[in-house]
């Protein structure tokens, strides 16, 4: 039987894509939890509609994330005051939730989500460079400078 894949299914393939499984696989399991429909003209259709909904949803995502990313390099470098020792260890660590409320005091609205710290957190002064990823597949750098009180 041939059906249409509405999710990615490991093994099986990814959201649009025809397969062919057995009926009773179809039948009692894909298509009554929303994981496939039957492969027929209407359906063929609406999927076609669909994907050019979904493809123009994402051309304007990845257009805010871009118009987010410029409103971020305006404001890098970003600075962060903290107590250290005096060798240059941090009483404590900076994290990502530290590095986003720096943003959004700045006026530039992120998500903890969106950012990723790849040495893990702070605990030194210095400069750092953190990875802003508001959607998939765009992303940028952005320095960050640890600077002692």
């Amino acid at each position: 039987m041939k059906i249409i894949l509405l999710k990615d299914m490991p093994g099986l393939g990814k959201f649009g894509n025809t397969v062919k499984v057995k009926s009773g696989y179809a039948r009692n399991y894909l298509v009554p939890y929303g994981m496939a429909v039957f492969s027929n003209i209407h359906n063929i259709q609406e999927l076609k509609y669909h994907n050019q909904e979904i493809q123009l949803k994402e051309k304007i995502d990845i257009k805010n994330a871009q118009l987010r990313i410029l409103k971020i390099k305006q404001i890098s470098p970003i600075i962060i005051c903290t107590k250290s020792r005096k060798t240059g260890q941090l009483f404590g660590s900076i994290g990502v939730k530290d590095i986003v409320h720096s943003i959004v005091k700045s006026g530039v609205h992120i998500d903890k989500n969106e950012l990723v710290i790849p040495e893990g957190v702070i605990r030194t002064i210095g400069k750092y460079f953190v990875i802003f990823q508001p959607y998939k597949n765009v992303s940028c750098y952005i320095l960050v400078k640890i600077i002692p009180e």
